[in-house]
């Protein structure tokens, strides 16, 4: 997944990778950040499949986090700090990570934590290996071993128990979601587009890679949550065009504020299911695309462009389109038997 971006960084290395309330981060700057940590998670022991957890705060450090495991070979576990020490913890205990990366704000509590479990991982506090500086050059992923079948992240959901379960997804599974959703999104270095998900929430994922890999600005928001009018206002300053929603998140008047915004064409809503009222059939700025696709399939898997004049539909809920590139959909009924063209599917 990481070629992508460093593909662009050789193309473009002078344009804005990120932009955030602090200020705004070069694609080289970002590589030669995320090459540092690479080469010293490298030195650590980290190598193809290995786990390394990140728990930082929602900054630029942790978009060289992401992409400092992935050059260095591993497997990124997202650990949101905001999250219960105890959700926390037992991630931790299950995917037994090599290294947890930390920042100023969550080293303490990172350690405490792997303290009272007994963990034998260890602790890198990225503001510290930020200012002991280390190799700037690409690591070669050839000489670590590194295939797009090794693993690029470990996200933990809730299975059907209510325990979190740890989803294991590839690069090559990660690099069909971002070409697809390049491609059908138009995704260009135009573009700026709005990082608005949790780490670990698999969405980030798809926010983070669509703009890294296609030459586009990262809009970064802070651990601060964004109310309706404050999230106008930062998308209107940023001139964010590419925007993703859950619908809960869109509830209310704030779906007619976005035809306020006259840099946005395009916003996709995901995560749930979409109502079939939450955009109205007319007077929009932007396209409108409805993605569906379970954490274990690499974030999207289909889509569904709500045309303009579309208000309705039989069920309650718009459709969720038909399958994403180099992904297949079964229709089946409850025993898992395909059913017949025309007829529609059962929960199974």
């Amino acid at each position: 997944m990481h070629e992508m971006f460093e593909a662009q960084v050789a193309r473009s290395p002078d344009a804005v990778a990120l932009v955030y309330e602090g200020g705004e981060v070069s694609y080289r700057e970002l590589n030669v950040r995320a090459n540092r940590l690479a080469h010293r998670l490298i030195e650590f022991g980290v190598r193809p499949d290995t786990r390394v957890g990140i728990c930082v705060e929602r900054s630029p450090l942790m978009i060289v986090a992401l992409l400092g495991v992935l050059k260095a070979g591993g497997a990124y576990v997202p650990l949101d700090p905001a999250y219960p020490v105890e959700r926390l913890a037992l991630m931790v205990s299950d995917s037994d990570p090599l290294v947890v990366l930390a920042d100023a704000n969550t080293a303490g509590l990172v350690g405490a934590m792997l303290e009272d479990e007994g963990a034998a991982c260890r602790v890198l506090d990225l503001t510290v290996v930020e200012l002991a500086g280390g190799l700037e050059v690409n690591p070669d992923r050839f000489a670590l071993g590194l295939t797009p079948s090794h693993l690029a992240y470990v996200i933990y959901t809730s299975g059907s128990t209510g325990t979190p379960k740890g989803v294991m997804i590839e690069h090559r599974a990660l690099v069909a979601d971002v070409e697809d959703g390049i491609a059908r999104f138009g995704i260009s270095s135009a573009d700026r587009v709005l990082q608005l998900a949790s780490v670990s929430f698999d969405t980030s994922a798809e926010q983070v890679f669509l703009a890294l890999s296609a030459g586009a600005t990262l809009v970064v928001r802070g651990n601060e949550i964004w109310g309706g009018d404050q999230l106008i206002e930062i998308m209107r300053r940023f001139s964010v065009s590419v925007a993703n929603f859950t619908p809960a998140y869109l509830a209310g008047t704030f779906v007619q504020d976005l035809n306020r915004l006259p840099a946005l064409r395009v916003v996709s809503v995901g995560g749930e299911a979409l109502p079939s009222g939450v955009f109205s059939p007319g007077g929009r700025n932007f396209d409108v695309f409805n993605v569906y696709g379970p954490t274990e399939a690499a974030v999207s898997s289909c889509a569904y462009l709500l045309e303009e004049g579309e208000a309705s539909f039989r069920g309650a809920s718009v459709p969720i389109g038909r399958p994403m590139a180099n992904t297949r959909v079964y229709v089946v009924d409850v025993h898992g038997g395909l059913c017949p063209v025309g007829v529609a599917g059962e929960l199974w």
